[in-house]
């Protein structure tokens, strides 16, 4: 056990005041105790280490216990008070156990373990004292390998000499994670060894199978689902929370927060957009700490540590941190300490892989500084949530964690009960579902957790999630109050607590429940000496059971320093796993008394206990990031192919997918094959674990039936076997593998095939378009598969009649056949093009670039042909492009240059090969598509329009760039297609020389 003991000073402990509703047993409630607030006894506090559960009351015996005749006077009572209250009930861990061994033994087997179940364990030593204390807690899962896959395995002929297996990877893993899928074929059913071809595949997430179903049918009307990817790293997007009234015109545009940041810098400034407008958004409402951010192409997170208070810096007096022009240093010679401010116009940056290390905005080999630049945060997150717990299982939303207008309602964002969230970082992180039980409230300030593969039952947050809190950093001040009558109010000047190296004077810190008990150096057990140096307040803090780590720095009070008061403050910082989130505040008690010694008891001439005081305030209050996956809009449950394909290409963490329904035997529902037919681009400026391929998840909320609707997502994978054509079947078999070993076998239906040349697969990407009125380009793309023989030609049927039945004996009205040799394509163009409007002033600032549906990076204003074909092949969507540049000239342009002073570019981009070829235009296939008219756009709204070229940027509060002239926008985008052009030259001569030109008509 711990036993922590402190002063009862409440009145509210005698047997004449108590109630039930402070919860203590006696008479009815009365008037107050005649000594109410002085000194009443005793209070020790019992924590059950190594018992486990709910434990029998200790039985209090007051048999010893006498009260003084003064007290009996003053009490009006003739006997002492003793009472045992369980203050928290002892629980009982799920599935716990234990077995007592031999003392000389070092190891046991626990028997009868869940498979896949994680467990804690901890060993106590017994002797015939007791038991010792328990040992830390190690953790293990027992495993084995996989069981046999679920579903049904797949074999179909492909080629002549090629097989075709398809199998969900759905085998159950019997905890240890299925690493592989082995893959056996043999001409013999026994598949005996050296005869057995054995191909291993990682699992993969290529194709995925999308599955509504229901025990029995209908489907309600309205009956839908969403889906969300598997990684909640998210997409880089401008930082465009608002939009504000442009000028005051009353006309609606896009105000984004423009930054600046310093090469070699560390704090990311907020700009004006232009001198006199505001500053736009508070930075620390937006970005949580932890959340990550991009700047100039590099990514940093926002730092967690904290950035101290208002006070004690260098110079003397407080001094506003929240807009500094450079990092304050740790001066040695005084106490001060600094770190990088957090607030509505700067964030700290840290390393994105580490928030806790500074980081440094690398400006190139010139070490330019970046003015006036677009600030880019992940779409995936949902800034913070404030005061999390262990155990907690709700999450409170707030907006970073600072502000006063801190309310966010993550509903506003898309956020939907069963949709999938991660607690404390996007990649390690804790995964939960928002809660779909109708009982637990989803609210602007509570959202409701629940498990990830059932949002019906509650989950709470656990260290995982919490190891990623932003610290909670508490102040304890103990000081002289000045204007204690003791010394004369107006007198601020003597009110000097005796130091500790003269007299020792202590007090106590309680924790919760818990208050210190070990050092003596004050007094009594526990008492610290008031001015100690931190690492004495830090180690006794640390013998709390509660609390594992904290770091103290002490800080003096003096008037010198801007303090109303003489003393001494300790910056206490919670650490540790244990402390990690919301903890509760620390309290001062027995400041002098109780036990801690009161050098005025020692010499008259002394101050301390009389004018001591002691307090704790919470200065940095702990928030933990949290993120969402990316998820569609709902999608019906019969949704059609296309509807799948667009809502999921809608994600930018998506890139392109090919998508196939089907319904399944014995289905009562429908299953979408969903096919990534382009990889994500590695992101190496993020610094992340960028996974390229998603799993996706379900989330069924909304989806009803008769009995018992469900949606599942399981990846799916079709390999190529090799099988001799001429020699009889091939059998397969396919079985998972873990780092257990191998598990069962599941074969194929039908178990064995011959391989045989088959018919090609349909051309894909069929699209037509109007070249007359009385005539159609139609275009498509070859099959996947050929079958095992080369395409000769094409058949291209038409008819006014979806069936194709319109024309003699029920055949199509027309078609036309057209040769594999005639095969050709014709590289579309299009054209960027950015521009200032006026006439008067130059261009500056940044754009975007988009092609079907991806994003680059923030370009500048007058990039290169080469930077703005590097940023589109960056784009998962295109292979390859050819750009060229054109600029747009000022009226009078210069006799040398024809054109020195440029108000616009154009860019020419030809798609020499993109994933879905041919025209690139979108064609209405489903009101899912986010993507219409041009596939390439341009986002000019960080484009500026300057006085001067060469002062952009060079005020770091603002320039003389803007947005608009008056009420106008001060500068235009313009994304357009190029027609073909062809030229002739007609020459008499046929082209030589001295030849005459002809005169006569041509045609």
């Amino acid at each position: 056990v711990r036993v922590s003991r402190v002063f009862d000073d409440d009145s509210s402990a005698d047997p004449a005041n108590a109630s039930p509703a402070n919860g203590l047993h006696g008479a009815a409630a009365t008037d107050p105790a005649p000594n109410a607030g002085r000194v009443n006894g005793y209070v020790w506090a019992v924590t059950f280490l190594t018992d486990v559960g709910d434990l029998p009351p200790l039985v209090a015996n007051a048999f010893g216990l006498r009260l003084s005749s003064a007290m009996d006077d003053n009490r009006g009572v003739s006997a002492p008070y003793l009472q045992v209250v369980e203050q928290y009930k002892g629980v009982v861990p799920h599935n716990h156990t234990n077995v007592t061994v031999a003392g000389d033994a070092t190891e046991v087997t626990m028997l009868s373990l869940t498979t896949g179940a994680e467990y804690g364990f901890r060993v106590t030593a017994l002797t015939d004292q007791g038991a010792g204390a328990a040992s830390r807690v190690a953790a293990g899962v027992p495993a084995e390998e996989p069981s046999e896959l679920r579903t049904l395995v797949k074999l179909s002929r492909h080629t002549q000499d090629l097989l075709r297996v398809q199998y969900a990877q759905d085998a159950d893993a019997n905890g240890d994670a299925v690493t592989a899928y082995v893959v056996e074929s043999s001409q013999s059913a026994a598949f005996p060894n050296g005869s057995t071809l054995v191909q291993e595949y990682a699992v993969d997430y290529t194709v995925q199978r999308i599955e509504t179903d229901a025990h029995t049918r209908p489907f309600t009307a309205g009956a839908q689902f969403s889906l969300s990817v598997g990684d909640f790293e998210g997409s880089w997007v401008l930082f465009d929370e608002a939009e504000t009234k442009w000028w005051g015109r009353g006309r609606d545009a896009p105000n984004r927060t423009l930054v600046n940041v310093d090469h070699g810098g560390s704090v990311v400034t907020r700009s004006r957009p232009a001198p006199g407008l505001d500053e736009r958004l508070d930075l620390s409402k937006y970005f949580a700490r932890g959340d990550y951010l991009r700047v100039g192409g590099q990514a940093f997170s926002v730092c967690v540590e904290s950035d101290l208070v208002e006070h004690n810096v260098t110079g003397g007096g407080k001094q506003s941190l929240s807009y500094p022009t450079e990092a304050l240093k740790t001066d040695s010679t005084v106490d001060t300490y600094y770190y990088a401010a957090y607030g509505p116009k700067t964030l700290p940056l840290c390393r994105a892989d580490d928030p806790w290390t500074p980081a440094y905005y690398d400006g190139g080999p010139r070490g330019d500084d970046l003015r006036q630049a677009p600030l880019y945060k992940l779409d995936t997150s949902l800034s913070g949530a404030v005061g999390p717990a262990i155990g907690d299982a709700a999450l409170a939303p707030r907006r970073g964690n600072r502000g006063g207008d801190a309310s966010i309602d993550w509903r506003a964002y898309g956020l939907k009960r069963g949709d999938y969230i991660r607690v404390g970082h996007p990649r390690t992180g804790e995964t939960f579902r928002v809660s779909t039980d109708p009982a637990k409230e989803f609210s602007d300030t509570t959202v409701p957790l629940a498990q990830a593969d059932d949002a019906m039952l509650e989950a709470g947050l656990t260290a995982q999630a919490l190891r990623h809190a932003a610290y909670e950093v508490q102040e304890v001040r103990i000081y002289c109050d000045a204007m204690q009558p003791a010394l004369g109010a107006g007198f601020p000047e003597h009110c000097n607590l005796t130091a500790g190296s003269v007299s020792a004077s202590g007090f106590r810190l309680k924790f919760g429940d818990e208050t210190t008990a070990a050092t003596e150096a004050g007094g009594e057990p526990g008492c610290m000496v008031w001015d100690d140096d931190a690492t004495a307040v830090e180690a006794e803090l640390e013998t709390l059971v509660g609390i594992d780590d904290v770091e103290v720095t002490r800080m003096e009070m003096k008037k010198e320093y801007g303090d109303d008061y003489w003393g001494v403050r300790y910056l206490v910082t919670f650490v540790g796993d244990l402390v990690r989130g919301d903890v509760p505040e620390l309290a001062v008690v027995s400041l002098g008394r109780d036990g801690c010694h009161d050098a005025e008891a020692e010499d008259a001439s002394y101050v301390f206990g009389t004018n001591a005081t002691g307090s704790v305030q919470t200065l940095q209050t702990s928030t933990v990031p949290v993120w969402r996956a990316q998820t569609t809009a709902p999608l019906p449950w019969d949704a059609e192919a296309d509807d799948v394909k667009y809502a999921l290409e809608a994600l930018q963490q998506v890139c392109t997918v090919d998508v196939e329904r089907v319904v399944e035997t014995g289905s009562n529902g429908y299953a979408w094959y969903v096919t990534f037919t382009a990889e994500l681009e590695s992101r190496d400026d993020t610094r992340f674990m960028f996974s390229p391929l998603l799993g996706l998840g379900a989330n069924e909320d909304g989806l009803e039936a008769a009995i018992q609707p469900t949606v599942t997502v399981t990846p799916v994978a079709e390999k190529l076997v090799p099988a001799p054509s001429g020699g009889g079947p091939t059998y397969v078999r396919v079985a998972a593998r873990n780092d257990f070993g191998v598990g069962a076998y599941r074969t194929t239906s039908p178990v064995g095939l011959t391989p045989q040349t088959q018919k090609p697969d349909p051309p894909a990407l069929v699209r037509a378009e109007v070249v007359s009125p009385t005539e159609l380009l139609v275009e498509w793309v070859g099959p996947e598969n050929d079958g095992g023989a080369p395409v000769t030609s094409f058949e291209v049927e038409y008819d006014p009649a979806p069936t194709f039945d319109s024309g003699a004996q029920g055949h199509a009205a027309g078609s036309v056949r057209v040769f594999a040799s005639d095969r050709r394509g014709v590289a579309d163009v299009q054209s960027v093009t950015v521009a200032e409007t006026t006439g008067e002033r130059y261009l500056g600032g940044f754009f975007a670039l988009s092609f079907d549906g991806q994003d680059t990076q923030a370009l500048p204003y007058d990039a290169s042909a080469a930077a703005v074909e590097a940023a589109l092949e960056a784009l998962c969507t295109v292979d390859d492009v050819t750009v060229t540049r054109t600029m747009r000239c000022s009226p009078a342009p210069d006799a040398a240059t024809d054109c020195v002073d440029p108000q616009g570019y154009t860019w020419l981009v030809t798609f020499d090969a993109v994933q879905y070829p041919g025209d690139q235009h979108t064609r209405y296939a489903s009101p899912y598509q986010a993507v219409a008219g041009h596939k390439l756009s341009v986002d000019g709204v960080n484009l500026l329009s300057c006085a001067t070229k060469e002062g952009l940027g060079n005020d770091p509060l603002g320039t003389d760039c803007q947005r608009a002239a008056g009420n106008v926008s001060a500068v235009a985008t313009l994304t357009g297609s190029r027609q073909e052009v062809q030229t002739f030259i007609c020459d008499a001569n046929g082209g030589r020389a001295g030849g005459a030109q002809n005169s006569g008509s041509i045609s």
